[in-house]
């Protein structure tokens, strides 16, 4: 009797389940070739992008090409955005590939939004066929995409906030990468002045704030197109004047700046001369005129202007349509009415300038601002005038008088 070992029976049940071409060696090339891993190359990587509210909008353009003789099947490509320096790279996303004929080279395009986690930058694209073994990636010749930085904005600029209530402003990231967590404060804005001997020699901040923050959904960060609010109201003990600020910082840098008025107030509350550019050549003079705008429900007067920077400000326009703030006495400003008053900017000398100011009223301190940057210019320099009474087309510092004591 011949005994066989179970390694040996396997061994023949498995050479009977395999073809004869295997077994004999007949057509072995052509068996080879069916059970061979397949090759595909990638190749001819390019992008282009455009933002939308939602992000960034990338388009990816690239090759694939099956280098062996076996047919693919489905497969699926991964895309990722390498940032210039090589040193970080982040899945943009996926897309299924069809199976490819020996030989068949195709090229694919497809869109992809940029994902919350994506960073403002310029970057490479990178995409890779993920089958595997035999995997296969290409990268993009030159950093062919930029995601722009995030930009906290908000849908008003400014807002009036009344004494009673509070007001809801909301921010949102008009950018293109995310603005990393938010920090949100009140930054006290308004001047008071300081007077010696019953006249205004100088300003100084306003020692408390007068608005406060109530609530806020401001705190994780904001991808693109995404916003947050926050619930601003006035405080019992501030100036009924005051002005404030509202500013929502991003840990990456972006910055939103929200004026908090009250409803009596000067508008705008700041102002740059110099048009576009935001430039006057020394001795050019232009003007900018203000309002003081009374939404609240009682009347208010107007008695005097004050400017910090009397050598490069100057309040002018005196008679005129462009000064209305300024008579022969208090000028009165009724609910839901305004008057005006002209701020004229003539560098002396080249560089940066700016003057705080303030508009004396029966109910407050209303504080505005004006800035220029003085350039090389032929002009002569002007002189301000003096403080006092004032006519048409004088220039000086102050406007008014204050009010009598008691």
């Amino acid at each position: 009797m011949r005994i066989r070992s179970r390694a040996a029976t396997a061994t023949l049940a498995l050479t009977a389940l395999l073809p004869v071409a295997a077994v004999t060696g007949l057509g072995a090339d052509h068996a080879g070739a069916a059970i061979a891993e397949t090759k595909v190359k990638v190749s001819n990587v390019t992008a282009g992008w455009q933002p939308t509210r939602g992000g960034t909008r990338v388009g990816v353009s690239f090759q694939l090409e099956n280098t062996a003789s076996g047919r693919t099947q489905p497969r699926r490509a991964k895309f990722f955005l390498v940032s210039a320096d090589g040193g970080t790279q982040r899945l943009l996303g996926s897309a299924s590939v069809p199976a490819l004929a020996p030989g068949e080279t195709r090229t694919f395009f497809r869109n992809q939004v940029v994902g919350p986690r994506i960073v403002e930058g310029d970057y490479r694209t990178r995409v890779c066929y993920t089958r595997l073994p035999g995997a296969d990636c290409s990268i993009s010749k030159r950093a062919d995409v930029t995601i722009l930085p995030s930009d906290l904005t908000s849908p008003t600029p400014g807002v009036v906030v009344p004494e009673t209530s509070s007001v809801r402003i909301r921010v949102v990231n008009t950018g293109q990468a995310r603005s990393g967590p938010l920090q949100t404060s009140v930054r006290s804005f308004g001047f008071v002045p300081v007077r010696r001997g019953g006249e205004i020699r100088s300003l100084r901040r306003a020692p408390s704030l007068d608005y406060e923050v109530d609530a806020t959904t401001c705190g994780a960060s904001l991808a693109a197109g995404q916003s947050c609010t926050v619930d601003v109201s006035r405080t019992a003990e501030g100036n009924p004047g005051g002005t404030a600020e509202l500013v929502v910082r991003g840990l990456r840098g972006s910055v939103l700046e929200v004026a908090l008025t009250p409803p009596l107030r000067v508008v705008p509350l700041r102002h740059e001369f110099g048009g576009e550019t935001g430039q006057v050549a020394v001795g050019d003079a232009d003007a900018f005129t203000y309002r003081v705008v009374n939404d609240g429900e009682t009347e208010a007067q107007v008695f005097t202007g004050f400017l910090q920077n009397e050598r490069d400000f100057t309040f002018t326009g005196f008679g005129t349509r462009r000064f209305t703030c300024a008579g022969d006495g208090p000028v009165t400003v009724e609910p839901g009415s305004s008057c005006t008053f002209t701020v004229e900017f003539v560098p002396q000398t080249e560089g940066f300038k700016r003057s705080e100011g303030v508009i004396l009223t029966t109910e407050a301190v209303l504080p505005f601002l004006g800035k220029g940057q003085g350039t090389p210019g032929e002009g002569v320099p002007g002189e301000p005038g003096v403080p006092g009474p004032v006519g048409p087309g004088q220039r000086t510092a102050t406007f008014g008088s204050l009010p009598a004591a008691g």
